[in-house]
C-alpha cells in the first residue's frame, strides 16, 4: 500500500513545499495541485523539500516535470537558449532540497538534475535563490 503524501507549506519570498511519504501514481495529482495552488497565488519561486520522501516513481517524476513547467517561463527559457546555445538551462524558479541518496540517484539517472538544482539542505537552497 502506498504511503500517502503529506504536504506542508512554508510561505515567504520563496514558498517551500515539504513533501512527506511516497511520490508516486497515487499521490502525483496532490503534488501537482499543491504546486498549482502556490503558482496561482502569484508566487514565483518554489523550493520542494524532499527530505521525507522515501519513494519516487515514474509518476512522481512526471509530477516534478509538470511542476517544473509550471514554474518555468517558456519564453524566458527560449531566449536563454538563444544566448547560450548548447548549454543546459537550470531553472532559477524551482529548486529541490534534502533528497535521500535513493531519490537523488533516481533524479540524477533520469536527467532531472540537468535542469533543476538540488541542495543538501533547505537553508542552502534558500540562499541560492538570491544568487
Amino acid at each position: 500500500m502506498t504511503e500517502p503524501l503529506k504536504i506542508t507549506k512554508t510561505e515567504g519570498h520563496v514558498t517551500i513545499l515539504h513533501f512527506h511519504g511516497h511520490l508516486d501514481g497515487q499521490t502525483e495529482n496532490l503534488a501537482i495541485e499543491s504546486a498549482r495552488t502556490v503558482s496561482n497565488t502569484g508566487a514565483r519561486f518554489l523550493l520542494i523539500d524532499l527530505g521525507a520522501v522515501d519513494v519516487i516513481s515514474s509518476a512522481g517524476l512526471r509530477a516534478l516535470l509538470n511542476i517544473y513547467k509550471m514554474f518555468t517561463l517558456h519564453d524566458e527559457e527560449t531566449a536563454w537558449h538563444k544566448v547560450h546555445a548548447g548549454e543546459l538551462y537550470k531553472s532559477p524558479y524551482l529548486k529541490l532540497a534534502c533528497a535521500s541518496i535513493h531519490v537523488n540517484n533516481v533524479l540524477a539517472i533520469t536527467g532531472f538534475l540537468q535542469n533543476i538544482s538540488i541542495y543538501p539542505s533547505v537553508e542552502e537552497a534558500l540562499r541560492s535563490f538570491s544568487e
